[in-house]
């Protein structure tokens, strides 16, 4: 699968950050790396498809980026992952906008899934 868009890995973890998007790319997906929420904000997010984010990072966290992005009219998937899940940190992220919350350690197949099935309930995939 070649897809016109970038999945955005944004992790503090570089092991986790690189490992996440060595395997996004095997199977086709375009991706960019930035080392946290604020780094991607400064950056540009010129052909961001989805975004995937740790939750706790220094800085801009995951939950307040979801914010930001929302609050700046866009309508950017965002996939959020975290070691630390709990009902509270879901509901939290769902109020910010988030499309789903994983929790680490990921199992790839479900961060696949979840990309793909995101990407579609937003009109990236058909």
């Amino acid at each position: 699968m070649t897809t016109p868009w970038i999945v955005s890995v944004i992790d503090d973890d570089e092991p986790v950050r690189n490992a996440l998007a060595m395997a996004l790319e095997a199977v086709g997906y375009k991706t960019a790396t930035y080392l946290d929420a604020d780094d991607f904000l400064a950056r540009g997010r010129e052909g961001c498809g989805v975004v995937v984010s740790d939750v706790r990072m220094p800085g801009t966290n995951g939950i307040e980026l979801t914010r930001i992005l929302r609050t700046q009219g866009g309508n950017t998937p965002v996939i959020l992952m975290t070691g630390h899940a709990d009902a509270a940190l879901l509901a939290e992220a769902m109020s910010a906008g988030a499309d789903a919350l994983l929790s680490k350690p990921l199992m790839l197949k479900d961060m696949m899934a979840e990309i793909a099935r995101t990407a579609t309930v937003h009109g990236l995939l058909p």
